[in-house]
């Protein structure tokens, strides 16, 4: 019996986004603490701007860090469950009663365009998200081998 597996990694990116957007902004308060105030700009709008990209900076950071990259593995009668976050993990084992079978959730993105998400739904409540994207048509599939994998009779 092969091991099949999923992994949604869609949050990594984000996590990217904010460590690019901090180190930034890190290089640029160490230039106005080195180098001081640029001398024909006000340093009230220099400080409230700065105060407002590191405000906008720690909200990113704690929101992208609320979102996980998720590996599931079906294995036999098992679903294994890894949901990473950039620090620290959280692992779930689900037998087969243990699991709907998995449907496309749909939603919106930023841009109100429709959004796609391959989802089961845990007896404990959590959703397993293994697949989203912006085609229903990839959901879907992923949905189909999922149900096919985790719901075959006879393994």
């Amino acid at each position: 019996m092969s091991l099949i597996r999923f992994s949604n990694r869609k949050a990594m990116i984000l996590w990217m986004f904010g460590a690019v957007w901090m180190s930034f902004l890190l290089l640029m308060t160490w230039d106005l603490v080195t180098d001081g105030f640029p001398p024909k700009g006000s340093p009230y709008v220099m400080l409230g701007t700065m105060f407002l990209f590191w405000c906008v900076g720690i909200g990113m950071l704690v929101y992208f860090s609320s979102l996980p990259c998720v590996d599931v593995t079906v294995d036999r009668n098992s679903l294994q469950v890894t949901w990473r976050y950039p620090f620290r993990v959280r692992r779930a084992t689900y037998g087969r009663g243990e699991v709907e079978r998995a449907m496309v959730a749909v939603s919106k993105d930023g841009d109100g365009d429709p959004y796609f998400t391959a989802r089961a739904r845990a007896a404990d409540g959590r959703d397993v998200d293994f697949a989203e994207s912006h085609e229903r048509t990839e959901c879907e599939v992923e949905c189909a081998r999922f149900n096919e994998a985790f719901f075959r009779e006879g393994r």
